[in-house]
């Protein structure tokens, strides 16, 4: 029994220091930050390269580790390989442990400079993420739903009539949401992260959704809100001026990143060169490295061949069934209320080409006999969230029945 221990030590230190030696080889970074800077390295590294080999050379690394089981059972049956590593196991414990020990003095002298390179390239890409995202969200901003502190107008009977039609599926996913940032101690409002109370249990969960089932008209509108946003594309409309910038910015986000999918590795640091050239790539297309990437037509070239007018006029036409709509309203209160809110002017030039666009407004309706001591006659900044009566018609107008003003 003895000498079998021996002879699995024997073979299992030099089967450890073979595969180490092969990781300082085909991964020097994950060594180099696994032995020297676990800090920078970050949370799941470790895990991320150890497993590298199988994500990266799945058939040849469970070929391998089959082959070490079946030598390691070997050694335990056949006596003349177990004599060979019991008698041999003090001498290859100490040739596999001076392997390991200048394999990895090797990956600190020459592939530091890897490491700071990979470190580089990680910071970069996060940073090009960051960006994208940024970009994204401000697109999303579009028709993100607010917190309001207080309404101008709220059509109470009509948003608790659409309440009842909200998917309870949907409602209760933004319980769980909700839940669950209670739970980690955060809860995320209108895009702001706020410290919260740490607890929760299924009494007190059953408890909350019974609480928001028969919460005030206004915690209502707000849920009908961004039902109508997350489920229903609802829009917002400003000008359309500022329709046409979110319109290019998010032309040339598309333009500039249709490259390679960006794989996993862009969440932690590269493990060798080929995957710092990836990860750069991944985010700069077109690089000199880069031989499969073809370049897109340029953001102007793809905002000059657009036909913005009919875009415009396409989307106009076929709105969703609820909208937002913010600016300048012109009110009228003979014979009925009514807010006329102007899309664009009658000199409008519209993309880069200044195409002329036909003066567009939004004719905001109410309920028989609404009246509201906060909308009289002149002109007022508000966003006005909306049923769609009609899209574009041929006198220019957009027409919507208002739910909430604020």
């Amino acid at each position: 029994m003895k000498k079998t221990g021996q002879a699995l030590a024997g073979f299992f230190s030099l089967t450890f220091a073979s595969a180490l030696v092969a990781y300082c080889l085909i991964f020097p970074v994950w060594i180099y930050g696994v032995l020297y800077d676990r800090t920078s390295a970050g949370p799941g590294f470790f895990r991320y390269g150890l497993f590298a080999p199988f994500r990266d050379f799945p058939i040849s690394s469970f070929a391998t580790v089959i082959i070490v089981l079946a030598l390691s059972l070997c050694v335990i049956v056949v006596p003349r390989l177990s004599s060979f590593f019991s008698l041999r196991c003090v001498l290859l414990g100490a040739v596999s442990l001076a392997v390991s020990i200048a394999s990895c003095l090797a990956v600190y002298i020459f592939a530091h400079d890897v490491y700071k390179d990979a470190i580089a390239i990680k910071g970069l890409v996060l940073n090009e993420l960051a960006a994208r995202q940024s970009i994204r969200a401000g697109l999303m901003q579009r028709g993100e739903v607010p917190d309001v502190a207080y309404y101008r107008f709220l059509d109470k009977e009509r948003v608790s009539s659409l309440y009842t039609q909200i998917e309870p599926v949907w409602l209760d996913t933004q319980k769980v949401i909700t839940d669950s940032s209670s739970e980690s101690g955060k809860v995320t409002v209108g895009g702001k992260t706020l410290g919260g109370e740490v607890g929760g249990n299924q009494t007190s969960q059953m408890q909350r959704t019974s609480e928001a089932s028969s919460g005030t008209v206004e915690k209502k509108s707000r849920s009908l809100m961004k039902y109508a946003f997350e489920q229903k594309g609802a829009q917002l409309y400003s000008d359309a001026s500022v329709w046409w910038f979110y319109s290019a910015l998010s032309v040339a986000d598309d333009a500039y990143h249709k490259s390679k999918p960006v794989e996993g590795f862009v969440t932690t640091i590269p493990l060798n060169r080929t995957e710092i050239t990836e990860s750069l790539l991944s985010v700069l297309p077109g690089g000199p490295q880069d031989t499969t990437w073809q370049a897109p037509e340029t953001p102007r070239n793809e905002l000059r061949n657009r036909e913005w007018a009919k875009i415009l006029e396409n989307e106009l036409t076929n709105l969703p069934e609820f909208i937002f709509v913010t600016g300048d309203f012109r009110i009228s209160t003979s014979p009925a209320l009514l807010l006329v809110h102007d899309f664009d002017g009658p000199d409008y030039k519209l993309g880069i080409n200044r195409e002329k666009f036909e003066p567009v407004q939004f004719y905001v309706t109410f309920p028989p006999n609404t009246t509201s001591p906060d909308l009289t006659s002149g002109l007022q900044k508000l966003t006005v969230f909306g049923k769609v009566v009609h899209g574009l018609d041929r006198n220019g107008t957009v027409a919507v029945r208002a739910i909430a003003v604020y």
